[in-house]
C-alpha cells in the first residue's frame, strides 16, 4: 500500500469531509432532506478520496465508480428538490 498525499487529494478530502459534517449537521438541526442528501454526497466523495489516498483506488475502481454514482445521484436529487420537485422534509 502506497500513500498518494497529492495535495489535491488531501484538500479535496479535507473540503468533502467538512461539507458532510455540515449536511448532516444541518439536517439533525432543521430535518431538512436537502441538506442530508448534499451531506450523504459529499461523506461518499470523502470516501473516494480516502480510498484514493491510500491507495486502492485501482483494485476497487468498480466499487468508487458506484460510489461517485451514488454521490453525483444525490446531489442531483438535492437540487432537484430545491428548484423542481417538492420534497418533504422528513418531520
Amino acid at each position: 500500500m502506497i500513500l498518494d498525499l497529492s495535495p489535491v487529494l488531501l484538500w479535496n478530502l479535507i473540503f468533502t469531509s467538512v461539507i458532510f459534517f455540515l449536511g448532516m449537521a444541518g439536517y439533525q438541526k432543521t430535518k431538512n432532506r436537502t441538506a442530508f442528501f448534499i451531506g450523504l454526497a459529499f461523506g461518499l466523495f470523502a470516501f473516494s478520496h480516502l480510498v484514493t489516498i491510500i491507495g486502492y483506488a485501482e483494485p476497487l475502481e468498480l466499487l468508487l465508480l458506484t460510489v461517485r454514482t451514488f454521490a453525483y445521484c444525490a446531489v442531483i436529487y438535492a437540487l432537484l428538490c430545491i428548484g423542481f420537485i417538492p420534497c418533504r422534509s422528513s418531520t
